[in-house]
């Protein structure tokens, strides 16, 4: 269990999973996760694509609104999937190589 609004953490599913399949050329994968860090619990997911990958020239304006690769994305995805994570006490991590596909980690807190 984790502590999101059920609403902020559909749309964070959705935006991940869509960019996902935009992106690959093959599959998708999603994996539930749990870690400890900084005391804490933390219980999340990771969206995995084995698409194109991020370029490292465009990897620190992904989460920057209106940023897109997409020829008709809007760049509002992953802003807002990281304002939505951040308000519900949670982080991201974002993982991507070059014609090998991205890892997006989502973490919550661990509802008890």
């Amino acid at each position: 269990m984790v502590k999101a609004v059920p609403d902020h953490l559909q749309q964070i599913i959705i935006n991940l999973v869509q960019n996902a399949v935009q992106s690959s050329t093959d599959k998708i994968e999603v994996h539930v996760l749990k870690i400890s860090k900084d005391h804490r619990e933390w219980v999340g997911f990771e969206v995995v694509d084995f698409g194109v990958g991020i370029p490292e020239e465009q990897f620190h304006k992904v989460f920057q609104p209106f940023f897109t690769s997409f020829k008709n994305g809007t760049g509002l995805g992953l802003s807002i999937c990281e304002r939505l994570v951040k308000l519900n006490g949670g982080f991201m991590e974002l993982n991507s190589r070059v014609q090998h596909g991205t890892t997006v980690k989502v973490y919550l807190p661990y509802a008890r």
